[in-house]
């Protein structure tokens, strides 16, 4: 239950955790990083101009094979709770959905807001350190990476 709530916010900080100053270009360019863990699949999706990603999409999907019906009741009350604080910070779209077989959730952060940006990381939504005003691709996808994710 936890774990899952745990591993939605580490996969956010392992986006995070490496930050740089935006390069020169303006090349648009995709980066997609996907890691699978404890029965969890978590894709994230950086849209960059240059060095600078503009738009983060991280969509985690969550098979209910073998889950109890409590089990998935408390998932659906920390989805709640994290819904209201994703939708509480402008620029950032959250769309859950739930069949028989999986939980889905699909976080979009519009990363090339700077108030958007700054607000997700002081509600600890996006745990990253000091006070940045963009995030690197290279740096990120390097870091993605060492983490064991793979990253095309």
């Amino acid at each position: 239950m936890k774990r899952f709530a745990k591993s939605l916010v580490v996969g956010m900080l392992l986006v995070c955790t490496t930050l740089a100053m935006v390069g020169c270009g303006a090349k648009k360019q995709t980066a997609t990083c996907t890691i699978e863990q404890d029965g969890m699949k978590i894709e994230m999706v950086l849209d960059a101009e240059g060095d600078k990603i503009m738009k983060l999409t991280q969509t985690s999907t969550v098979s209910l094979e073998g889950v109890a019906e409590e089990q998935v009741a408390a998932l659906d009350e920390n989805i709640a709770q994290i819904k209201e604080q994703y939708e509480a910070i402008d620029g950032v779209k959250y769309n859950f959905e739930k069949s028989d077989k999986e939980l889905k959730e699909i976080v979009e952060i519009d990363t090339s807001n700077k108030d958007t940006l700054k607000a997700a990381i002081e509600s600890e939504l996006l745990p990253v350190e000091g006070n940045q005003s963009s995030l690197s691709l290279k740096a990120t996808k390097e870091s993605m990476a060492d983490l064991g994710w793979t990253v095309k």
